[in-house]
């Protein structure tokens, strides 16, 4: 797969991939993807059934605590997930 990420000035930068980890800025796992081959994806988000299964799979072993609420700032009651700092 091809991962495209943007910078700041909102260039995009290619990257060959056949796993990929997306962290917020506190290092939390907020979603992954592995090819499973150039047609088949495997996509589970934090919050979804089985997210932790696929960081396992990945050799992460980390969890992740998410409370479904209203965020601070901007999103509003947008139904996005919330990862709470403590």
């Amino acid at each position: 797969m091809i991962v495209e990420v943007y910078d700041k000035l909102g260039n995009p930068h290619r990257i060959n991939a056949t796993r990929v980890v997306v962290r917020n800025r506190h290092d939390d796992p907020l979603c992954v993807c592995l090819e499973q081959n150039e047609d088949h994806h495997f996509i589970k988000h934090c919050g979804e059934e089985g997210f932790e299964h696929a960081l396992r799979a990945m050799g992460i072993q980390e969890t992740i605590i998410v409370d479904r609420m209203t965020p601070p700032g901007p999103l509003g009651d947008t139904g996005q997930i919330y990862v709470p700092r403590s």
